[in-house]
This record gives C-alpha cells, sequence and structure tokens, in this order.
C-alpha cells in the first residue's frame, strides 16, 4: 500500500513542468556538459518510468489493483506520450499490455501511436531503439497472439533493427 502511494505520487509530480531560474550547465567529464533542466527533465522520466514498472509488477502480483491503478497509469500516457527519449512510454506501453484485457482497454490505437507516431519518427535514438526491441523481444508471444504489431508496424521495426543492429545481437 506505501509502495502504490508513494509511486502514484511520484507520478503525480512528473507530470509538472520543471522550471528552473536560471540555465546553468553540469559537467560530465571533459568535454560533454548538459543543462541542468535537461538534466532533471531525464532524471525526472527515468524515475516515471521505475515508478510505472514498479505498479506493474504489483499488478502481476495482485490483480485486484488493476483497476485502482490503471486510471494513472492511463493519465501519465496521455501526458507523456511524446517526450523525447520514451522511456516512459515503453513503460506504458508494457502496462498496458500486461493488464489492459482487465478493465476492457483496446491498446491498439497506443501500439500505433507508440510504432507509427513515435519510433517512426525518433528511430535514431539508441534507448528507444533499445527499449522497443526489448518490448518486442520480451512479448513475443502476446503480441502474436492478441495484436498484429509484426505485420502492421515492420516498417518502423525494420528502421529500428537497420539502424541499430547491435542491439539484437
Amino acid at each position: 500500500e506505501v509502495v502504490i502511494s508513494y509511486c502514484l505520487r511520484i507520478l503525480s509530480q512528473v507530470e509538472r513542468d520543471i522550471l528552473t531560474e536560471s540555465p546553468t550547465l553540469l559537467r560530465g567529464g571533459s568535454r560533454h556538459s548538459i543543462s541542468e533542466t535537461d538534466w532533471l527533465r531525464e532524471f525526472a522520466e527515468c524515475t516515471a518510468m521505475e515508478a510505472v514498472r514498479l505498479l506493474d509488477l504489483l499488478c502481476l502480483m495482485d490483480a485486484c489493483l488493476v483497476s485502482r491503478i490503471f486510471p494513472a497509469v492511463k493519465k501519465v500516457y496521455e501526458r507523456t506520450a511524446n517526450r523525447q527519449s520514451g522511456l516512459v512510454f515503453a513503460a506504458v506501453l508494457q502496462f498496458f499490455l500486461n493488464h489492459s484485457h482487465h478493465v476492457i482497454f483496446d491498446v491498439e490505437p497506443v501500439l500505433h501511436h507508440f510504432f507509427v507516431d513515435y519510433v517512426s519518427v525518433h528511430y535514431r535514438r539508441h534507448l528507444l531503439a533499445m527499449s522497443a526491441l526489448l518490448f518486442l523481444t520480451t512479448n513475443t508471444q502476446k503480441l502474436l497472439l492478441h495484436t498484429s504489431v509484426f505485420s502492421r508496424y515492420f516498417p518502423a521495426i525494420l528502421k529500428l533493427l537497420a539502424w541499430h543492429p547491435r542491439t539484437v545481437a
């Protein structure tokens, strides 16, 4: 119960935009620097991804929690589906695939948004490619039985494989 409320609190805080008064640069080695705002956005995205993963695991352990947690995860999807790296998007997609049958939710529009509107545009991003291909390989059975992902979205999947051939090695 405490973990659920903690994860839901994290997700509600991540939805807010990060505001800083003055942009400062953080040094990441001798040649690399990143602005503090970008670092905070990446950090917020990683914490949201982990919160969604934890909620997914809790729902896998106890299916009674799905009806309580599903609206919060759906809200995260609606607000964070177009963010930069797509890590939260992939975690939310995994949650929807695992639990959509509990609340009668059609996962096809979310899959379409992910593969057509997001992956086909941002296919050069390494983390997105890794998370998308990991999603496809870990859920191959479910996707083949319940969706038409591989037949409908093969151009985007092939584009990922062509640009990132080492991710499947």
